[in-house]
C-alpha cells in the first residue's frame, strides 16, 4: 500500500468514527464503544529514498543506465583527445582549438536540434546521436592503431561530436519529464546529472590508466563499445513523440522558441545566467591538461585524477540537488553554486600545487553541479512541453559559446602565464555570479 492509499484509508477510518460512536450510543449506556482504528499519518520518505526516488521507475532506470554508459564514453573520449593532441602537437593554441572544436558545430546545430526534438521521436534522436559517437570512436581507434592519427583528425572528430551533442542534449533532457512526471522532474534531472558525474569520476581515471598502459586506440575501442551498449539500452525505452502540431518552417519555429523565452522572464534569466557563467568557468576544464602539465608538471594519470576529483565533487553536488524539492529556494542555490565555482578557480590560480588543484577541482565540481543540474530542472519545470526542445537547445547553446572563453584563456596562458590568465577569468566569474543576485526573481525561485 502506497502513501496515497494509506492517507485514503485514514480518511475512510476518520469518516467512519462518528457513525460508529453514534450506533454504539444508541444500543444503551452499558455498551462499551470500540474505538475505530486510528490511521497513522503517512510517513515522509527517508533521505535515501528521496535522493533516489526516480530510480524506482523501471523506464527511468533503463534511461539512467543508458546515460551512464553514454556519458562515460563522452568523458573518456574528451580526456583522451585532450592528452593525445598535446602529445602529437605540443602547442597550446592547437590544444585549445581541438579542445573546443565541438563548440562551433554545437552552436550551429543547437537550434535545429531543438526544433527536431519538438517534432520527432526523442528516443530515435538519442539513439542516432549515440550511434554517431560509436562510429567516430571506431574511426579514431583504427587511425591510432595504424599509426596515421594527426591532430586534425581529432579536430574533425570534435566538430562531429559537437553536432551530435546539439541533438542529443535537448532530446535527453526533454525525455526526463516524460519518464518521471512533473512532481519528480527535479529529482530525475539531478539523478541524470549524477550519472554524468559518476562517469566523470570513473571514466577519466580509467581512460588515463589505459592511455599509459595500452594505447589511445584501446581507449577509443572501449568508448565505441560503451556507445553501442547505450544504443541498445535506449532502444528499450518507449517512443517519446511530441504532440502533433501544425508544421511551420524551421526558421519560424526557431524564432517562436526565442520569442517564448523572451516573454517568460524566469526562463530568460536562467538561460542568461547559465550562458554567462558557463562562458567563464568551462574553458578551464578544456585546458586543464595544459594547465596541469605546465603548472604542476603532471603526468596523464595525474590529469585523469584531477578530472576524477572534479567528478567526485559533481557527484556529491548532484546527490544533494536530488534531495531538493519545490519551495526550497532552489534559485538561490543556483546563484550560490556559481559564486563557489568562481572562488574555487581563484584558489587554483593562486596556489600552484597539485594537491591544492585537486581540492579546487572538488569544489568546482560541487559548484558546477548545482549550477547545471538545478538550472536545467528549473528551466524544464517552467517551460511548456511544446517548447521544451527549443528552450533546452538554447539553454545548452552555452556549451557552444565556449570558444569565446577557451581561445582568450589559451592565448592568456601564452601571454600572461597560466596562473595569471586563470586568475583574471576567475575574478570575472566571481563578479558575474554576484551580479545575478540582483534580480529578486532568481533568488526567490523555488
Amino acid at each position: 500500500m502506497g502513501a496515497d492509499d494509506q492517507s485514503l484509508g485514514g480518511e475512510a477510518y476518520a469518516s467512519a468514527a462518528p457513525a460508529a460512536a453514534t450506533s454504539t450510543a444508541g444500543r444503551g449506556a452499558t455498551s462499551t464503544a470500540i474505538a475505530p482504528p486510528v490511521a497513522l499519518p503517512a510517513q515522509k520518505p527517508g533521505l535515501l529514498a528521496r535522493t533516489f526516488d526516480s530510480l524506482t521507475l523501471p523506464q527511468y532506470r533503463v534511461f539512467w543506465f543508458g546515460t551512464l554508459l553514454s556519458m562515460g564514453a563522452t568523458q573518456m573520449n574528451m580526456m583522451t583527445g585532450s592528452i593525445l593532441v598535446y602529445d602529437i602537437q605540443s602547442a597550446r593554441i592547437i590544444a585549445g582549438i581541438v579542445g573546443m572544436s565541438f563548440a562551433p558545430t554545437m552552436l550551429l546545430f543547437s537550434l535545429f536540434g531543438g526544433v527536431a526534438v519538438d517534432r520527432f521521436d526523442r528516443r530515435t534522436i538519442i539513439q542516432a546521436a549515440q550511434g554517431v559517437g560509436f562510429v567516430v570512436a571506431v574511426i579514431l581507434g583504427l587511425l591510432d592503431l595504424a599509426g596515421f592519427i594527426q591532430w586534425w583528425h581529432l579536430l574533425i572528430a570534435g566538430l562531429t561530436q559537437g553536432a551530435m551533442f546539439a541533438f542529443l542534449a535537448p532530446a535527453r533532457q526533454t525525455a526526463i519529464p516524460r519518464l518521471v512526471g512533473k512532481d519528480q522532474l527535479s529529482n530525475g534531472v539531478a539523478l541524470n546529472s549524477t550519472a554524468m558525474s559518476l562517469m566523470s569520476v570513473l571514466a577519466p581515471a580509467l581512460g588515463g590508466l589505459l592511455y599509459e598502459v595500452a594505447t589511445p586506440a584501446g581507449v577509443y575501442f572501449l568508448v565505441a563499445a560503451m556507445y553501442l551498449a547505450s544504443v541498445f539500452l535506449t532502444g528499450k525505452l518507449p517512443t517519446m513523440k511530441p504532440k502533433a502540431a501544425a508544421r511551420k518552417a524551421v526558421l519560424t519555429d526557431i524564432r517562436i522558441g526565442f520569442g517564448y523565452i523572451a516573454r517568460t522572464p524566469i526562463i530568460l534569466w536562467l538561460v542568461a545566467q547559465g550562458a554567462i557563467t558557463a562562458l567563464l568557468s568551462f574553458p578551464f576544464r578544456t585546458l586543464l591538461p595544459v594547465y596541469a602539465k605546465d603548472v604542476y608538471h603532471a603526468t596523464p594519470s595525474d590529469v585523469g585524477v584531477l578530472m576524477a576529483v572534479l567528478g567526485v565533487g559533481a557527484l556529491v553536488g548532484a546527490l544533494f540537488m536530488a534531495v531538493l524539492r519545490r519551495g526550497q529556494r532552489r534559485g538561490l542555490v543556483v546563484l550560490l553554486a556559481s559564486l563557489i565555482t568562481g572562488f574555487a578557480l581563484l584558489f587554483i590560480a593562486g596556489i600552484p600545487y597539485l594537491a591544492v588543484g585537486a581540492l579546487g577541482m572538488l569544489v568546482i565540481g560541487l559548484g558546477d553541479s548545482g549550477r547545471m543540474a538545478l538550472g536545467q530542472s528549473l528551466v524544464l519545470e517552467n517551460a511548456d512541453d511544446e517548447y521544451r526542445g527549443r528552450v533546452m537547445s538554447i539553454f545548452m547553446m552555452t556549451w557552444g559559446l565556449m570558444p569565446l572563453g577557451v581561445l582568450p584563456l589559451s592565448a592568456g596562458f601564452d601571454l600572461l602565464g597560466p596562473q595569471m590568465a586563470l586568475g583574471v577569468m576567475a575574478v570575472m566569474m566571481v563578479v558575474a555570479s554576484a551580479a545575478f543576485f540582483l534580480p529578486k526573481g532568481l533568488r526567490r525561485l523555488g
